[in-house]
């Protein structure tokens, strides 16, 4: 077999490769897409993306954040909770999500993270330990981020270097 035809096979493999993960993306998006969570949720899909959704119900009750090798960027600086906590599921491969919360908001994080990282990056404000939790955000990060920030927060800001 000479070297052309290898590259040739080579090149073809590759495209369909490319035409597939392409077709599989759009599958995948629109499946998370028709997912309802409810008028006052959010339900946001990036799939080799990115998402901007800024939320400004005023009975926020959750949702779901899916990033596949993409972006996020949740705003929900605007809104306020029907029912606390409100719930958001988050799930992160290869990618990153930041979703931007009133810096009153009291946040838990309890995602599964697998070679990657969770932080909250606000400003703190001094909450009692015993208010309730106005925001509990679920879910998996693997080989991804996931930053709690406020309006003030650049996508880019917490960056440490050791």
């Amino acid at each position: 077999m000479s070297i052309r035809k290898l590259v040739v096979r080579i090149v073809i493999v590759l495209v369909g490769v490319q035409i597939a993960a392409y077709v599989g993306s759009l599958l995948l998006r629109a499946r998370y897409r028709a997912q309802n969570y409810g008028e006052c949720s959010v339900n946001a899909v990036a799939i080799f993306s990115g998402a901007e959704e800024h939320i400004d119900s005023q009975a926020f009750t959750g949702g779901a954040v899916r990033a596949i090798c993409g972006g996020v960027d949740i705003d929900l600086t605007a809104a306020t909770i029907a029912e606390a906590p409100a719930i958001l599921e988050v799930t992160v491969i290869c990618g990153g999500v930041m979703v931007r919360t009133p810096s009153d908001w009291k946040v838990a994080l309890t995602p599964s993270v697998t070679m990657g990282g969770v932080d909250d990056i606000r400003e703190q404000t001094q909450a009692s330990d015993d208010s309730p939790l106005d925001l509990i955000v679920t879910g998996k990060v693997v080989c991804g981020g996931l930053a709690i920030g406020d309006a003030e927060t650049a996508v880019h800001e917490h960056v440490e270097v050791e």
